[in-house]
């Protein structure tokens, strides 16, 4: 009922399922919270690492800002823009795209605001036709570059449908590069001979980010089965440039990144050269009203509902594992090695 009288509330909420000492690594990343596109004339709503953010348009600039009035703690992005300035529904407090209050109605045109009536504020960038956040204030981390995308203008940048997943950013990336899932749950989408041995994907360790490749032999859509190289190019923590060659000529080239909104769900953006969209499967592509994710998407967030547990395990002992895994093993290594799942407690049962 009560907060304590000596409560300062942290920014990492206390009912996260995300232990404080993994929040505290991913909060020195950055991620996309939104397509520049989403963020218009109306305060918009975001949620990274459970921390609840409003973006909203101050002139050129993209502000994300804690979605908290610091007056009385109702959200700022249940009210609205007045002149580039974010103006809280509660009691009318206006608050500049670099969080300082410029107006409070109940002091008066004139009064002159003390400094600490402010909304807290975080790094933004417009990179890739999205808005990235960083929620740390000394995160020496940079936004990758993806080579499938880079140089591209926001113009030349398509996207799929940008989908809400219910599993977590780890798992997201990590379903994505497993290929003995493919003709099971993909069998209508990509196909492939379900009983067909797979080779293990080499693997490349690069600083800040791992290469894989690997073979897969699609069947559906081909006028006969066809061998695909595919290269998955992992930068850490949740992000994939994909690319996709077959008899010699490069097929897709793509970029999917998972944002962790929550422990257990994550956006996912999904970007491609917008001029190569032939390239680009109509299973993921976005459709004229679309509201729901691609095909292939739904295939995958229809099998990892199923999931028993949602947090990934960086114990190799905690489960089996086929050759083909070895790429998972060398993704969650790098996970524990950034400093992530080291906190204490009883292993699932």
């Amino acid at each position: 009922m009560f907060l304590p009288a000596a409560a300062t509330p942290a920014l990492r909420p206390a009912h996260s399922a995300i232990a404080p000492g993994d929040w505290e690594v991913l909060a020195e990343y950055w991620y996309p919270v939104a397509l520049s596109s989403e963020v218009t004339s109306a305060p918009f709503k975001a949620t990274l690492l459970d921390v609840d953010l409003v973006l909203f348009r101050s002139g050129p600039q993209v502000t994300a800002a804690l979605d908290r009035c610091p007056h009385r703690w109702v959200r700022l992005s249940a009210g609205k823009l007045v002149d580039g300035n974010l103006v809280c529904a509660f009691h009318g407090l206006a608050f500049n795209g670099q969080g300082q209050c410029v107006s409070v109605p109940a002091m008066g045109r004139s009064a002159k605001l003390p400094g600490n009536y402010r909304v807290r504020t975080f790094s933004t960038q417009l990179r890739y036709g999205m808005v990235w956040v960083c929620l740390s204030d000394t995160s020496q981390a940079t936004i990758p570059v993806y080579p499938s995308v880079a140089g591209l203008s926001d113009e030349n940048i398509g996207f799929g449908t940008v989908w809400l997943w219910p599993v977590s950013a780890p798992r997201q990336i990590e379903n994505f590069f497993d290929l003995a899932h493919l003709p099971f749950i993909h069998a209508t989408t990509l196909g492939g001979d379900a009983h067909a041995k797979l080779t293990p994907p080499s693997i490349e360790q690069l600083e800040d980010s791992l290469i894989f490749r690997a073979q897969y032999v699609e069947t559906v859509g081909m006028e006969r089965p066809t061998e695909f190289q595919f290269t998955y190019h992992v930068f850490l923590p949740f992000a994939i440039d994909f690319r996709t060659m077959a008899e010699g000529k490069p097929r897709l080239r793509s970029v999917n990144i998972a944002s962790p909104t929550t422990a257990h769900t994550s956006r996912v953006f999904q970007m491609y050269d917008r001029s190569a969209r032939t390239q680009v499967p109509q299973a993921v592509q976005a459709q004229p009203k679309d509201t729901g994710p691609g095909v292939i998407q739904q295939q995958d967030i229809d099998m990892l509902n199923e999931l028993t547990i949602q947090d990934l395990p960086l114990n190799p002992k905690l489960e089996i594992h086929l050759p083909v895994d070895n790429v998972a093993g060398a993704y969650r290594a790098r996970l524990h090695e950034l400093g992530l799942g080291r906190a204490t407690g009883s292993p699932p049962t």
